[in-house]
């Protein structure tokens, strides 16, 4: 089982990676033709849908590794491990203002959350990286 969970969360990754290349497809967006503009729109918002269901989806097979390979207990692994669930919490902070605080519609919050949960992600994978190299 604990193959299948680290292969959903691999997977649950490159969700969340698509979310991450709003980061740049936003100001292309903003600046594009009105038509091009309402299609990349709607790639922007699937990218964020497909992004947050990633999110979810590696809280849950994170999870899950933990209990079935460490009994749910962290203590064995090193601290680089807590700094990575730190990074995660940051991460999730950063969509949760994004998309469900009533600054979700002020473009600079949107911004500047949307920057956090990224860099928090890619340096939350570092550390996953140097956990369990």
């Amino acid at each position: 089982m604990f193959a299948a969970a680290k292969f959903v969360h691999l997977v649950s990754l490159g969700l969340v990676a698509l979310a991450i290349a709003n980061a740049f497809l936003g100001p292309r967006a903003a600046r594009a033709a009105a038509p091009v503009r309402n299609e990349l729109f709607a790639v922007i918002a699937l990218f964020g849908r497909l992004g947050r269901i990633g999110l979810l989806l590696l809280w849950l097979t994170g999870i899950w590794m933990l209990f079935d390979r460490y009994g749910g207990n962290p203590a064995g692994l090193p601290a680089t491990f807590l700094w990575k669930l730190g990074f995660v919490v940051a991460a999730t902070i950063g969509v949760i203002v994004i998309d469900y605080t009533p600054w979700r519609h002020h473009p600079p919050v949107v911004a500047i959350g949307g920057l956090i949960a990224d860099a928090a992600i890619v340096v939350a994978v570092l550390l996953a990286v140097l956990t369990f190299n």
